[in-house]
């Protein structure tokens, strides 16, 4: 009797052994990780600091903008835009028999305005971005002209106008607090009038929508 239950118990030993062994040698199948959702890499409020360089294509030099704002969510922000840039353009009058008149602009911008983005996410770390911004854009002009008869002069004056501008492109995060994009922007600056003094000039020398390209950086903290 005593050998029966030996035997009975060591089967049953033997069985659970063989079932443990059964399981342990099955491959379990690798746990993926959760992917990440678009935008979850991307904080969702804070301050932040921006800076772009780039080109309106009807401008004889570049453009620059710096922004300083807050992230009300992580699909848009709001911001103070800061606006340089400088442009050149000259003018030659040819009155015929010899007689003719050459002026040149020498232009520097200064925008002050209030901005606004949206954001897209398109990847754990990629965003699309749209948004405009509309202000005031000071000119400092330097008239310089000079004709046949040997006669020139230069002036010096300066005006107040407004502008407004739309941006669109692509914001890539590269660290937890800086960030590169790559975009478009389109520019337009109401005509204005230049006080030189003793007299004053209707400037219409921009186009009255410009295109270009431009890249820059964001800090956020």
């Amino acid at each position: 009797m005593i050998k029966e239950i030996i035997c009975v118990s060591g089967l049953a030993v033997s069985a659970a052994v063989a079932q443990n062994g059964y399981y342990s040698g099955q491959q379990q199948a690798p746990q993926q990780p959760a992917p990440m959702a678009p935008g979850q890499g991307y904080e969702s409020t804070g301050l932040f600091l921006s800076g772009t360089v780039g080109t309106l294509f009807d401008l004889s030099e570049p453009v620059y903008t710096t922004n300083i704002g807050f992230h009300l969510n992580e699909f848009s922000s709001v911001s103070l835009q800061f606006t340089f840039f400088d442009n050149s353009e000259g003018y030659f009058y040819d009155y015929g028999y010899g007689d003719w008149v050459d002026d040149i602009y020498d232009d520097s911008y200064f925008g002050i305005g209030l901005a606004y983005k949206a954001y897209h996410p398109v990847g754990p770390n990629t965003q699309l971005y749209f948004g405009g911004s509309l202000g005031a854009m000071f000119v400092d002009s330097k008239l310089t002209w000079s004709d046949s008869d040997g006669y020139w002069g230069r002036y010096t004056g300066d005006a107040t106008t407004f502008y407004m501008d739309a941006v669109f492109g692509l914001d890539q995060k590269l660290s937890h607090n800086l960030h590169a994009n790559i975009g478009m922007r389109l520019m337009h600056v109401s005509y204005y009038d230049v006080d030189y003094g003793s007299f004053t000039i209707r400037n219409d020398e921009l186009e009255p929508l410009m295109f270009g390209v431009e890249m820059g950086l964001t800090f956020r903290f």
